[in-house]
């Protein structure tokens, strides 16, 4: 049953918010993202084999927060706590049981900018139908939002780092700490060819991370070329350069 709290998430996200383990602030990021979500589609999504972890989680992030907070959670009838009510509400449906964040919480975590929302930079992915630009036209855009979702552009990033996949370039090391993890994530497989409605990305299997102009390059046809075959266009360019 899920229950009403008067608790100051503002506030209590201030003090608990350092203390969380990573681990904790990826969790809290995914249930930020996700509308709904089991913790059994949760599970791989963030790498594990069994989503027990991931409940676990949500109740240690709802104590770390209502202790913060100085509140207390609910109760069941035998006095154990129900720690995850101050995370979310939840509700079964099709033999799973759902998460979804507290509408106050998703607010205070928005307001305090706790997590990215979209990359700062032009558009992922040009519409591979628009053909050739010139300048004063206009062309629609469009952008794959798997590979704008915040936290599976991170997984990706954690697993592989920030430099370009295709040509190596490294903002960070050009630009300085302000750059730092600057890069796009890249849809290896076009998500109009995917499994149906029910595919979700693996962020190490489907993604890889590649600088915004080797993306626009990648994107020149449709289908795109492969990050392989855009190597291989730098490679070549780096041999006629040494001849």
């Amino acid at each position: 049953m899920n229950v009403d709290l008067d608790l100051d998430y503002r506030e209590a996200l201030k003090l608990a918010f350092p203390k969380f383990t990573d681990f904790q602030k990826v969790l809290l990021e995914a249930l930020y993202v996700e509308h709904e979500v089991s913790a059994g589609l949760l599970a791989p999504l963030l790498g594990l084999e069994h989503h027990g972890r991931i409940n676990l989680a949500i109740s240690g992030l709802g104590k770390r927060l209502a202790r913060a907070a100085g509140v207390d959670a609910p109760r069941r009838a035998d006095g154990s706590r129900r720690w995850w009510h101050v995370i979310a509400n939840g509700r079964r449906r099709e033999h799973r049981f759902y998460w979804t964040l507290r509408p106050a919480l998703r607010e205070a975590l928005a307001d305090g900018g706790y997590f990215e929302t979209q990359v700062g930079l032009y558009p992922d992915v040009m519409n591979e139908d628009a053909g050739p630009l010139f300048e004063g036209s206009r062309t629609r855009v469009t952008v794959n939002a798997y590979e704008r979702n915040a936290l599976v552009r991170r997984l990706c990033i954690a697993h592989y780092g920030s430099v370009c996949f295709v040509c190596s370039f490294d903002f960070e090391a050009i630009y300085g700490p302000v750059a730092a993890g600057v890069v796009h994530v890249h849809h290896l497989q076009p998500v109009s060819t995917a499994r149906g409605a029910e595919y979700r990305v693996d962020p190490v299997r489907d993604l890889r991370p590649v600088c915004p102009n080797c993306h626009v390059v990648i994107h020149r046809r449709s289908p795109p070329f492969t990050i392989e075959e855009a190597r291989g266009f730098v490679l070549a360019r780096n041999r006629e350069g040494r001849q």
